[in-house]
């Protein structure tokens, strides 16, 4: 998450609340959560750090998880402080890297606070998608972006959209006929739109919501939490094998069983992207 986001702010609560309640709903149970902040103004709060909770990185309660969101140090825009890291794609695989249980769902909330722009970023796009799609990763995104759609007078009360489907207060289950005509702005979250679409995530966007009542809270929440835990199912075959982190530190690393041998590690310095053509990368995206 960046550090825009606090429990001072009542939708996280929603949120959470509604994800429990989809996540108990359709029998999840031992589930596991974790944090990952970054995006502040001030070093070292600035690069992707995860969140620890007695001693451990995963909670397995909400209420531990909103003590894990009370750590989240939050600075406000300065001058006098360097410009943010806002390195999203680091944040995903710091994310990616976390000590999971073989076998389970991984599924990765960004609350985003800045577009993604490439240029900034450490890793590819392409080499964080197929790691992501190899891991059975599921990126959704919560956003304050506005997005812009043609055929705008068609979209009241819109809440989000994946790759298929748009949500709104009128379809919280999806609509597919709307979804096919519309084009997103170039603007807004640049590369981790596809990033979300092609891994079978989704995008939310609370801008219209934010002035409303808290009823449109808690719907938008439920709608959401609803189409994260549509796409929470482990994928099955899987094949688990034991590796290690360049410090020494093991892990079991599990993937679709036609994907185990095409392992990406994704540590620092793994990447030698100073040839890269950045303006080609971008129009390639765009």
């Amino acid at each position: 998450m960046c550090n825009n986001y606090t429990t001072e702010d009542k939708f996280i609560d929603d949120i959470l609340a509604a994800l429990l309640e989809e996540l108990h709903g359709h029998k999840f149970i031992n589930n596991r959560y974790a944090v990952v902040a970054f995006g502040a103004q001030v070093p070292p709060f600035d690069y992707p750090r995860s969140i620890s909770n007695d001693y451990g990185v995963f909670v397995n309660t909400t209420d531990k998880l909103r003590h894990c969101f009370n750590h989240v140090t939050r600075f406000l825009h300065n001058d006098d402080y360097h410009k943010s890291n806002s390195d999203i794609l680091q944040a995903i695989s710091v994310a990616s890297r976390l000590n999971f249980r073989p076998g389970v769902s991984k599924t990765f909330i960004l609350f985003s606070c800045n577009r993604c722009d490439i240029k900034q970023m450490l890793f590819d796009f392409s080499s964080i998608l197929q790691y992501m799609n190899e891991e059975g990763v599921r990126l959704h995104i919560l956003t304050n972006t506005e997005f812009t759609f043609d055929k705008q007078r068609k979209m009241r009360n819109f809440f989000g959209f994946d790759k298929h489907f748009v949500y709104s207060h009128r379809f919280p289950e999806g609509e597919s006929e709307t979804r096919h005509i519309l084009q997103i702005s170039r603007s807004g979250l640049g590369i981790c739109t596809p990033l979300a679409l092609e891994t079978g995530g989704s995008i939310f966007s609370r801008k219209k919501i934010m002035t409303e009542r808290k009823n449109s809270f808690k719907r938008f929440a439920t709608i959401f939490a609803k189409r994260v835990v549509q796409s929470a199912m482990p994928i099955g075959n899987q094949t688990c094998e034991c590796t290690g982190h360049k410090t020494g530190v093991a892990y079991m690393l599990c993937t679709q069983g036609e994907l185990t041998g095409q392992k990406l590690l994704l540590e620092e310095n793994d990447l030698d992207l100073s040839g890269m053509d950045w303006q080609s990368e971008m129009d390639d995206m765009e």
